[in-house]
């Protein structure tokens, strides 16, 4: 059973508390979704908590440099007293995630929890395209930069707090908003495929959601295969001490057999967005 939560423009604070939806109804909590029978979570986060879009959206610029008129390049704003504010969201950001992710655990504690990083939404090498996408060479180096950071804070507070880390980042390299419509997976001004601005598009979905798939299967795999190794018993007199291992993942009351299971697999990635899918195991007989 498959069970998709996730709703753009949503943060970490929305994992608990109502989110205002389409027409003002309201989404139930996220974490609602989880139960004791949740075998596999993913989750893309934080970056609307950090305001990356609307930082991105704030670099929009008419003129290709500064000096010929118009508004002033937008990174020096980020700095208050020589203190990067973009950074210390980030940094701020990272606690909230690793309680969200240890409250998953405690939610569903037979449960995988997979962090899925964003993929390239900007030139991986800083380069910038004015006036395709209108941010200037002078701002893209930190935008970039930024983007990379948040990605990295993501990586890290997953590898702390016993959760897999996805990178969609690395394989979408070259698809960022600069690119022409055929080979672009992240929407920059020109919305094709359609979706928001600033947001991954259908080409990224087809092209993402293989990679989450495949971390899954070998996540599982390895999971099933370190529960099936027999337990490392050592003796002492007059004790015998064993060593336990990680339970393998329950799916409706059931243990997942050695030789079997498939999972479905769906993904929905958007800047800034939370995904979070909770996803019960098909188990397929040897």
């Amino acid at each position: 059973m498959f069970r998709d939560v996730s709703c753009s423009s949503a943060t970490i604070d929305d994992f608990t508390k109502p989110q205002n939806g389409a027409l003002g109804q309201p989404n139930k909590p996220q974490f609602d979704a989880l139960d004791k029978d949740v075998d596999v979570i993913t989750v893309g986060i934080a970056g609307n908590d950090i305001g990356y879009t609307g930082l991105a959206l704030d670099c929009v610029r008419t003129t290709p440099t500064a000096d010929l008129g118009g508004e002033p390049d937008c990174t020096p704003q980020n700095f208050d007293r020589g203190v990067d504010k973009v950074s210390r969201k980030i940094q701020a950001t990272a606690p909230e995630l690793a309680a969200a992710i240890q409250r998953m655990h405690q939610l569903s504690q037979n449960a995988a929890v997979f962090i899925v990083s964003y993929p390239d939404a900007l030139p991986d090498d800083a380069k910038a395209c004015w006036p395709y996408l209108p941010i200037r060479q002078s701002d893209m180096p930190y935008l970039v930069a930024k983007f990379k950071e948040m990605n990295a804070m993501l990586k890290t507070t997953a590898e702390r707090n016993d959760a897999t880390y996805i990178d969609i980042y690395a394989g979408s390299i070259g698809h960022d908003a600069c690119k022409p419509p055929a080979l672009a997976w992240v929407n920059g001004v020109v919305l094709a495929p359609p979706s928001y601005p600033a947001h991954p598009n259908d080409l990224s979905y087809l092209n993402s959601a293989p990679v989450v798939a495949q971390q899954i299967n070998v996540t599982l795999a390895s999971r099933s295969k370190a529960a099936a190794a027999p337990a490392t018993t050592t003796t002492t007199s007059p004790t015998t001490t064993t060593s336990p291992s990680r339970p393998p993942p329950v799916v409706r009351g059931k243990v997942l057999p050695r030789t079997g299971g498939s999972a479905s697999v769906a993904l929905a990635v958007t800047l800034g967005a939370t995904l979070l899918i909770a996803l019960r195991r098909r188990i397929r007989s040897a």
